[in-house]
């Protein structure tokens, strides 16, 4: 196992001025929870126990990732589940975002516009071609992402902000605003391209949460403009149905009560 040294620990924390010859790290044996307990011996002097967390973030950056973790941690039977498990959740994923997108480009676009006659069968067969289409765009695609700084977690925070904004004004304006007519929604969730674009290209250093909130305040006072300039005559109303229960049975109350006593559980025994 590689050792912490102290010039991790300047890179961690320079502002603490750790010296080599004041304080050595000993590695302890890993707890359960995968992290490791780092130790400072005193030899000149005591150093604040306030250093530890800084210590324990960058040894877990620098060892105890997601396969380090499974490897020492996992006997080799559950280490093939957890392996089969987060295949599986990967798969899902995939399969839901791939049906998703195809759905919304043969019911919504293919169907009404393109072939308003098209059989069941048709409609399958076209699904599936976009589909294909879909993969390949994702492989093409693959590259760019395993060179975007930050990695693929921060890829898709950043480039969420495409689509985000504008659909929560949208949905907000709706809910609230009965006279927002369709237009304004449509584009206004097309202006959500251009302006997030803009945003990302003029303020570089700014986090892109402040982008996607510029974003959503734009939107927001042109369905506003929109809506004042060209209201809807009547106001929509959300259709009901009642035939629908809503009602909870009392093992849905249990299970929701033990699901979220176990979730304060553990936010009380790690945190």
């Amino acid at each position: 196992m590689k050792l912490l040294n102290l010039n991790d620990c300047r890179i961690m924390a320079p502002t603490l001025k750790l010296q080599r010859q004041h304080a050595e790290v000993y590695p302890v044996k890993p707890c359960v929870a995968g992290t490791t307990k780092l130790l400072f011996h005193r030899v000149n002097y005591y150093k604040p126990l306030w250093v530890l967390p800084y210590l324990i973030l960058f040894h877990l950056l620098l060892l105890l990732h997601y396969p380090y973790l499974i490897q020492r941690i996992l006997p080799s039977g559950l280490m093939g589940v957890m392996f089969a498990a987060l295949f599986g959740a990967v798969m899902s994923t995939m399969d839901s975002l791939l049906n998703s997108a195809t759905t919304i480009f043969t019911m919504d676009i293919y169907k009404p516009y393109l072939t308003k006659d098209s059989s069941p069968k048709q409609l399958v067969k076209v699904g599936r071609i976009v589909t294909i289409f879909l993969v390949l765009i994702g492989c093409l695609w693959s590259p760019i992402v395993s060179k975007f700084e930050g990695g693929l977690y921060f890829f898709l925070q950043v480039y969420w902000g495409f689509v985000i904004p504008g659909v929560v004004a949208v949905f907000f304006f709706g809910i609230i605003w009965k006279k927002v007519p369709a237009s304004a929604a449509i584009w206004g969730m097309l202006l959500n391209i251009p302006v997030y674009g803009l945003c990302l290209f003029l303020m570089p250093n700014v986090s892109y949460l402040h982008h996607m909130e510029i974003t959503f305040t734009i939107i927001a006072l042109f369905i506003i403009a929109m809506t004042k300039m060209k209201p809807l005559e009547k106001p929509v109303e959300l259709p009901v149905r009642n035939e629908i229960q809503v009602k909870m049975t009392n093992t849905i109350k249990v299970w929701s009560a033990l699901l979220i006593t176990v979730t304060i559980s553990l936010y009380i025994i790690f945190f």
